[in-house]
């Protein structure tokens, strides 16, 4: 969040370089997909702290994108927060299973056209 709140100004910016932070990060040499995901994978347990911890992180990240969504004035935040966060969420397990950052840059496409559908 702070990375993205470095590289663009406004709320409209900032929803798009969720992406580029996102392809900045897949491309490390040390990039293992998220460790919320991850760990989610080996405690499946419904009712664990863990679990407890990586939803809470997966709403906190929602939540930044909703906010930015308000404050970008668009009329339906929660919709398109909930399409931004799912598409992030597809960009980092598409970039993890395929070893391939550019993952980052088709979801920032598709950001874009979902962006301009209701910013118009």
């Amino acid at each position: 969040m702070r990375q993205v709140d470095r590289l663009a100004k406004t709320p409209h910016k900032k929803l798009i370089a969720i992406f580029d932070v996102a392809e900045a990060w897949f491309s490390q040499k040390k990039f293992f997909g998220c460790m919320f995901i991850n760990v989610i994978g080996e405690y499946s347990k419904r009712d664990s702290p863990i679990r407890d911890i990586c939803n809470q992180f997966k709403r906190l990240m929602r939540n930044y994108i909703r906010d930015l969504c308000v404050q970008a004035g668009v009329e339906e935040p929660d919709i398109l927060a909930d399409k931004l966060a799912l598409l992030f969420e597809g960009a980092v397990v598409t970039s993890q299973v395929s070893l391939n950052p550019a993952a980052a840059h088709t979801a920032k496409d598709i950001a874009r056209s979902l962006i301009a559908q209701v910013l118009r």
